[in-house]
């Protein structure tokens, strides 16, 4: 059902494509126009479209499609596309510690936010803290809540250390890279809206 879904949500976008590149809204597009309404016919609704929120599979399409996490699976069929990936890190985290502590290197120079401001450590750390809020009610806090001090934000378990984001588990977790990558609302913990 989600392939059907991710499918058609991407013709629908091919087609908009499609009609702009056939009209003169394609010029005014390339100036930076702005605004407009896509509309997507769907067998529900999205919970919601912040990644400390959602819960559900339509929201984790978007998500996918929008946000950046430290580790992914690539976009390939098969085998292939169920090897995590490093995708904000440099490459997969140096794990010490006997498998309690993982030190990323967030290196994402080939993107940046929508301000044009760059990805860094911070930002994750900052998200990882956003969905410890009580506040919150992020229902992402169960999918990480093996993080030191994750009770609360800001989470203790949690350092930045220039381009590094080290992240302390309160046991080892064979698990934790998967959940890092799992698309928004569970573990919004590795996962930035761009």
């Amino acid at each position: 059902m989600t392939r059907k879904l991710w499918l058609s949500t991407a013709l629908v976008a091919v087609a908009l494509l499609a009609v702009f590149a056939g009209s003169g809204a394609a010029k005014s597009a390339k100036a930076g126009a702005q605004g407009g309404t896509m509309n997507i016919d769907l067998p529900n609704d999205v919970d919601y479209t912040d990644p400390a929120l959602d819960y559900l599979s339509t929201g984790w399409e978007i998500e996918y499609a929008t946000c950046l996490k430290l580790m992914n699976y690539p976009d390939a069929n098969g085998a292939k596309g169920s090897q995590l990936i490093p995708e904000a890190a440099a490459g997969f985290p140096k794990v010490s510690n006997n498998g309690k502590t993982y030190d990323f290197n967030v290196k994402a120079g080939f993107t940046k936010f929508s301000n044009g401001q760059p990805v860094t450590a911070a930002n994750f750390k900052a998200a990882i803290d956003r969905n410890a809020d009580p506040k919150m009610q992020s229902p992402s806090v169960p999918f990480f809540s093996d993080i030191v001090g994750s009770s609360k934000s800001p989470v203790s378990g949690v350092k930045v250390k220039g381009s590094h984001l080290v992240i302390t588990l309160t046991h080892a977790a064979p698990d934790f890279l998967a959940r890092m990558a799992m698309p928004s609302g569970k573990t919004e913990n590795g996962v930035l809206h761009l």
